[in-house]
């Protein structure tokens, strides 16, 4: 499905929203694809969070704590759309 699709930051003008798992984040390569995105994200609402491990959210897509990818979410989504 993704066959001939590359991904293009600067073509992303709406906010966005980058969540990390502290365990992934601590691999280069991930951050060096994060630093990709995130400046080459054009709008000014862009975050980027890296959930800890102590809240055991540390691995790919941070689903071991839903609850705390919601509530990080909706704080942000509460930010954007003040």
């Amino acid at each position: 499905a993704n066959k001939g699709f590359t991904f293009d930051p600067p073509k992303v003008v709406v906010p966005a929203l980058l969540i990390v798992g502290e365990g992934e984040d601590r691999s280069e390569e991930v951050q060096r694809q994060q630093k990709v995105i995130m400046d080459g994200l054009p709008n000014p609402r862009k975050k980027m969070v890296v959930t800890p491990t102590t809240e055991v959210a540390t691995n790919h897509c941070v689903m071991e704590n839903r609850s705390l990818v919601s509530q990080v979410l909706f704080d942000w989504l509460d930010e954007v759309f003040k």
